[in-house]
């Protein structure tokens, strides 16, 4: 059949445009964008979440006293607990008398700067020892008191011999020990019996040689099982000779000859005149009345 042919229309009979809704598909594309968004979220969340809750910090439990309470709440009269302190112990002035005096103390391997009688801190029932030490006498190891009211503690030291080699260069120098002469002459071992004094010098003497003075100390020493031991080995110098020396003789100056000295004429000596005694006259003859 034919097909069937529209109907013509007049341009003022023709029919206004009308307008459209919009197409569903539009629609159903928002529709779609919306859930999408809501799931990247959801994951995002949860990703954080999971990240966080690794690396969360493990809970400290907190002291017996406190826990369960909130740090604002004063109210109820809970105090929180404070960490413990360590209690230092206290420490004791301790005096270190030894007879004879002028000894060191040694404490725990390091000698002290002053001799007895010292001062020391000490901390009673710390069972620690002290050395006691002087040149010419024993060592003697002695235990801190550990009563804490004890103030003192006196120490007495056995004599120990000593025993001193010197030398010298050139040899044969005499011995001087605090300006007391020892027998014999370098080198030679001396028995130091001046050990126990408070300050030893001993001097070298040789003739045409500088005499040469050095103080002695326990540093010279070494402490035996027996006795102290101990070295010294000096060097002599030569004395220097100082001479004066004498002026010498000038032959360029002209030789003076001493001024001429008119002779001098003397003056005439003076007579003197003679000198007249006095004579004396006679004595008068006296009569008496008798005659």
């Amino acid at each position: 059949a034919a097909a069937a042919k529209e109907p013509e229309f007049t341009k003022s009979e023709r029919p206004k445009a009308t307008t459209l809704p919009p197409e569903p598909a539009k629609e159903e594309k928002k529709s779609s964008i919306i859930p999408m968004l809501l799931g990247l979220g959801a994951i995002a969340v949860g990703g954080y979440w999971l990240f966080t809750g690794q690396n969360k910090p493990t809970d400290i439990p907190q002291p017996e006293e406190t826990q369960g309470v909130s740090q604002n709440d004063t109210t109820k009269g809970v105090a929180k607990a404070e960490p413990t302190k360590e209690v230092k112990p206290l420490k004791q002035r301790l005096t270190v008398e030894t007879v004879p005096t002028g000894a060191f103390v040694i404490v725990e391997g390091t000698a002290l700067n002053k001799t007895t009688p010292v001062e020391l801190n000490v901390i009673p029932e710390s069972n620690k020892s002290i050395d006691v030490r002087r040149l010419g006498y024993q060592t003697k190891t002695v235990d801190l008191p550990k009563d804490p009211t004890q103030a003192g503690m006196k120490v007495n030291l056995a004599p120990k011999p000593v025993t001193l080699s010197i030398k010298s260069t050139p040899p044969g120098a005499k011995v001087f020990i605090n300006g007391s002469r020892k027998p014999g002459k370098t080198p030679m071992d001396l028995k130091l019996t001046e050990a126990t004094q408070d300050q030893i010098k001993m001097t070298l003497k040789k003739s045409g040689m500088k005499d040469v003075t050095v103080p002695l100390a326990m540093s010279n020493f070494i402490e035996e099982e027996n006795d102290w031991k101990g070295s010294i080995e000096l060097e002599l110098r030569p004395e220097e000779k100082t001479e004066t020396p004498k002026p010498k003789a000038n032959n360029n100056i002209p030789k003076q000859e001493p001024p001429s000295v008119a002779p001098t004429q003397e003056a005439p000596k003076e007579t003197e005149a003679p000198t007249e005694t006095a004579v004396e006259p006679p004595p008068t003859p006296t009569t008496s009345p008798s005659e």
